[in-house]
């Protein structure tokens, strides 16, 4: 019976990010969303560079208040001047009047 060879692995260095100029920018709104509206943010890209990825959140609602914060979108939105940014979308499905006030954040990464 012939002898199975060991499998090698070999540790390698991890190599440089080949992603030019990147950076990340966050946009912050502190508010409230009455019932059934909206709240939206908007982080512009540089002119120059382009988006890699972004996202979106808010900050945790205290229990037992009045509001029900839901992220509706979140996307990339090419302007029609050809510049980037990115859109983050809230609303609050509670019926109440007295919303929650909390900090909402966008944020994107875009490179050169």
């Amino acid at each position: 019976m012939a002898k199975k060879k060991k499998a090698q692995t070999k540790a390698t260095k991890p190599k440089k990010s080949k992603i030019k100029g990147w950076e990340h920018i966050a946009v912050q709104k502190v508010g409230t969303i009455a019932p059934g509206g909206i709240l939206s943010i908007e982080v512009p890209c540089p002119n120059g560079k382009f988006i890699l990825g972004g996202g979106a959140h808010c900050q945790d609602v205290p229990v037992g208040s009045a509001t029900n914060y839901v992220l509706k979108s979140s996307w990339p939105v090419k302007m029609s001047d050809g510049t980037m940014k990115w859109m983050a979308v809230w609303t609050n499905t509670y019926d109440t009047v007295h919303p929650q006030v909390i900090t909402f954040t966008a944020y994107l990464i875009c490179a050169s």
